[in-house]
């Protein structure tokens, strides 16, 4: 009897969690996806420029000539729509796109998730103005300015930081949000006294803080929501 009973109990516990699953599924969303997956190869292909720059001390060919930059941008959006039409449904793998599209593995197979179970237009909205943000990191490149490997790394390291920070964002974990107006306010701050020119200045600290300002009210938002759903 015991053993029946611990059956049943597992069984009980098995179909709450496929319950739990199903309500989180999502419509597939492969063009937001296949957009922020052209973003991030071109993020890391003028962070390679940019390296290549800073260790031969010449400027990016690759970035300060309008056909490499017309070459750059027709090859690298054929190779995404390549990769979302033939590879993806055969790799075991999730592209950064996919991920931040809100796609995860479950037992082996890809699914589209929606961790908020409402509209996510807001956190779409976050995602595509840090993804903005980060890429106008390299903007300097296609000017012909060279920048530092220091300044490489700390920019990459930002850029790793927010990626993880919105991908977390995305399954769910709303606190993530918090940590971005952190950093939004902290970039404002850190504008305001170490640009030189005033008028940057001024324009660095009212975008930042207006971003920060954009953030904390969709995060008030989801968290209503959310707190509303668990009281139903």
């Amino acid at each position: 009897m015991k053993k029946r009973d611990e059956s049943k109990e597992k069984g009980l516990e098995m179909s709450i969690e496929s319950d739990d699953i199903a309500k989180d599924f999502s419509k597939p969303h492969p063009k937001f996806a296949g957009v922020i997956d052209w973003y991030f190869i071109l993020i890391i292909i003028m962070a390679i420029s940019a390296v290549i720059a800073a260790i031969t001390n010449k400027p990016s060919l690759l970035l300060t000539s309008t056909e490499g930059v017309i070459i750059l941008y027709v090859v690298t959006i054929f190779g995404t729509i390549f990769y979302h039409a033939k590879i993806a449904k055969e790799v075991s793998f999730l592209s950064i796109g996919e991920r931040l599209a809100g796609k995860e593995i479950i037992d082996n197979k890809k699914q589209w998730f929606n961790r908020y179970q409402t509209n996510r237009l807001g956190i779409f909205l976050i995602i595509m103005i840090n993804l903005s943000m980060m890429g106008n990191t390299w903007d300097q490149l296609s000017y012909g300015n060279i920048y530092s490997l220091f300044e490489i790394f700390t920019r990459s390291v930002r850029i790793g930081i927010i990626t993880f920070t919105l991908v977390e964002i995305i399954k769910g974990k709303l606190n993530g949000i918090l940590f971005l107006i952190a950093m939004s306010s902290f970039s404002g701050v850190y504008s305001y006294f170490f640009q030189e020119n005033i008028q940057l200045k001024q324009i660095a600290l009212k975008m930042y803080f207006g971003l920060a300002i954009v953030f904390f009210i969709i995060y008030m938002i989801y968290r209503i929501k959310r707190k509303e759903a668990v009281e139903i």
